[in-house]
């Protein structure tokens, strides 16, 4: 069973992503797990496969904690890629508010083929809330350019940034994220009472 704690994922993962995206590709890994925990939590915004997995894990299936990070580790790995392909325009400084919904509306289809619910789009938008749009820096002959901004290209590395610290990037992967939800917390058969006291779309 220990292959199938989150540690060992986020390693298998981190060999991967960060060693292309550095600090910033760990953290968008956090952020990603979090997001795919609260849709495990309620079960209503689970998606379908996962059942599958879990019959497919056998007896092992029926400890649903200890293997919920195995069952629904390939939709947490495809959604970091997506954190991080936003993330990175983001901090290119060039993302506008119609770029980031479109960004929104290609994240919608993938829950649309995972089968998850359109209610699960919330998560991603209080993640990307998180991560807020950013003005050009204006440049000076004194300061020129002062924020970090990554290189070019998906697999160029990623700076750390807020609301990332190098201090969270310390802790377990489950205290990781910038996101409040942890596996395995408030877990419901309904919409509502929705994790982290907010409330779904249209649920209200």
């Amino acid at each position: 069973m220990d292959r199938l704690r989150p540690q060992v994922l986020d390693a298998q993962f981190l060999t991967d992503l960060q060693g292309a995206l550095g600090a910033g590709g760990r953290a968008m890994f956090a952020d990603a797990y979090a997001i795919v925990s609260c849709w495990w939590n309620v079960p209503a915004l689970n998606a379908p496969v996962w059942q599958a997995r879990r019959r497919a894990l056998g007896h092992a299936g029926r400890d649903e904690l200890r293997v919920a990070p195995l069952v629904f580790y390939p939709e947490a790995v495809h959604l970091a890629r997506a954190l991080a392909a936003r993330e990175r325009r983001r901090l290119r400084h060039t993302l506008t508010p119609d770029q980031d919904h479109a960004w929104l509306e290609r994240v919608a289809l993938l829950l649309h083929e995972w089968g998850i619910p359109a209610e699960g789009l919330d998560v991603v938008g209080i993640w990307a809330s998180q991560h807020p749009l950013l003005s050009r820096p204006r440049r000076t002959r004194q300061t020129g350019t002062t924020a970090e901004r990554p290189a070019r290209g998906r697999h160029r590395r990623l700076p750390l940034t807020a609301p990332h610290t190098e201090q969270t990037l310390e802790a377990t992967l489950g205290e990781r994220s910038c996101l409040p939800w942890k596996l395995g917390q408030m877990i419901t058969t309904e919409l509502l009472p929705a994790p982290g006291s907010w409330t779904l779309r249209g649920r209200a």
